[in-house]
């Protein structure tokens, strides 16, 4: 019965030594997975955390390119507005530059008659320099009718220019309206001789004058090249001052009329206008000079040299009808150098340009 119990006894205490061996080897297995779990759980979380870490990094690298850039874009932007800006000032303040061409019209004339180039048009500068205008005539032949282009070109001091143009229109009369030295004019002055005394009048302006050379200093230059080179003989052949001129200018000798012909020739072919100016008839011989459009207005211009010692070195360059008036009342022998029919003649202007040196020497 003891022994029985004892049996019993030490079997039931080895069916409960197992049991709880194998709860305890359960509850181990359990801990171990928990913890494997756990690990990998925190291995997931790292690598989630680093990926996050990874897009963070990569989107604020990103957005600090994107301010470089949009920084440097708007820089870039702002250089080149600023740039236009200034550009389009520079090229606003340009537009104002040219000289203005006023009062250009078209011109109809009877052969013959003096065409006035310059009459009514005046040049202005928007920015106060002297403008140079020139005429360009080379067209227009006097000797015969017909429509011809004649070509204005201003030039300021900075080299800024305006053109314009006019239609000259020539009619040739039904019957004979010219003066007996006109007609002889038209007459005997051939084309090709217009032509010569044309290319000889443009070489002496190449060499006397520059293209900077205001219309003042174009004048004063021509004048005096004329009146130091040409020696005075008394005596030419009148009525074809194209003819007078080629001589003149060939020959460098001559009268009055070789001067007053030369003149002409240059002027014109600078562009300014001229008229032709006789003495009165009833003196003992004849003279002749120019009247040349300058500064809006009619100018006396005569290279000729004078016997007339009184106010030796009183000059006729681009004196006004009162002055040439003045100095034939100051002459004792009533000289009459300048004695001239008026109501011939457009009035000069009444401004006297008081040029100093240019006009009187001591």
């Amino acid at each position: 019965m003891s022994s029985s119990n004892h049996n019993s006894h030490k079997s039931s205490s080895s069916r409960s030594h197992s049991s709880s061996s194998s709860r305890h080897n359960y509850s181990s297995n359990r801990k171990r997975k928990s913890n494997a779990e756990m690990s990998k759980g925190r291995k997931i979380l790292k690598i989630i955390v680093l990926i996050f870490l990874i897009i963070w990094v990569i989107i604020g690298a990103i957005a600090l390119l994107r301010q470089t850039f949009f920084k440097e874009s708007t820089d870039a932007e702002t250089s080149i507005h600023t740039t236009e800006a200034v550009s389009i000032d520079y090229d606003l303040s340009t537009l104002t530059k040219a000289p203005v061409i006023e009062g250009v019209k078209d011109i109809t004339v009877n052969l013959g008659e003096t065409i006035s180039y310059r009459t009514g048009v005046t040049v202005t500068d928007p920015n106060g320099e002297e403008v140079t205008l020139d005429i360009d005539a080379s067209r227009v032949d006097k000797t015969k009718g017909g429509e011809y282009t004649v070509i204005y070109t201003a030039t300021n001091e900075s080299g800024y220019k305006s053109v314009a143009e006019c239609v000259v229109t020539i009619i040739e009369p039904e019957t004979e309206s010219e003066t007996e030295t006109e007609a002889e004019t038209t007459e005997t002055a051939s084309q090709e001789d217009i032509d010569r005394m044309n290319k000889l009048a443009r070489q002496v302006i190449d060499e006397a004058t520059s293209d900077d050379d205001s219309d003042l200093y174009l004048i004063y230059k021509t004048y005096w090249y004329i009146k130091n080179r040409m020696k005075f003989t008394g005596s030419s052949e009148k009525g074809n001052y194209v003819q007078a001129a080629i001589e003149g200018f060939e020959t460098y000798s001559g009268d009055c009329y070789t001067h007053f012909a030369m003149m002409k020739a240059l002027l014109n072919n600078m562009g300014f206008e001229t008229i032709d100016i006789e003495r009165k008839p009833g003196y003992d011989s004849h003279h002749y000079w120019n009247l040349v459009w300058y500064n809006n207005g009619w100018y006396h211009i005569d290279s000729c040299p004078r016997a007339v010692e009184k106010d030796k070195y009183w000059y006729c360059f681009l004196r006004t009808d009162e002055e040439l008036l003045e100095w034939n009342e100051k002459q004792d022998d009533a000289y009459g150098y300048y004695d001239f029919d008026s109501s011939l003649y457009p009035a000069s202007a009444t401004e006297k340009l008081n040029l100093g040196s240019m006009q009187k020497r001591d």
